[in-house]
């Protein structure tokens, strides 16, 4: 469907929300104080049931798994901060999966 063939009306239509992507969308909102909003640490939209994602993962993949992973994402960060205005950001998450890495060859 072209957008110079769709009325307004038609147009809202396909762009509304579902109301379970409202409700999905209402859970991801950051609720605290600005201040206390941590990205690198603790973003918000993966910690939204018992279990935090990278947890998750790493019950899924296993230990050798999860190390890889650790190390691939680690590798991601360092190469994508130099295309990115958020590079800092980006250089701060590849140390937070360098030292994930890191605590589980320390604890092995």
């Amino acid at each position: 469907m072209s957008i110079d063939k769709i009325t307004p009306e038609e147009w809202d239509a396909k762009t509304e929300l579902t109301k379970e992507q409202m409700e999905m969308e209402d859970k991801c909102d950051f609720q605290g104080d600005a201040e206390d909003l941590d990205m690198v640490n603790k973003p918000p939209h993966y910690n939204q049931g018992t279990l935090e994602a990278i947890d998750y993962i790493k019950q899924q993949l296993g230990p050798l798994g999860y190390r890889s992973y650790l190390e691939g994402t680690a590798i991601k960060y360092l190469h994508r901060y130099k295309y990115k205005q958020s590079n800092i950001q980006d250089l701060e998450k590849c140390v937070w999966y360098i030292n994930r890495l890191k605590k589980e060859l320390t604890d092995m």
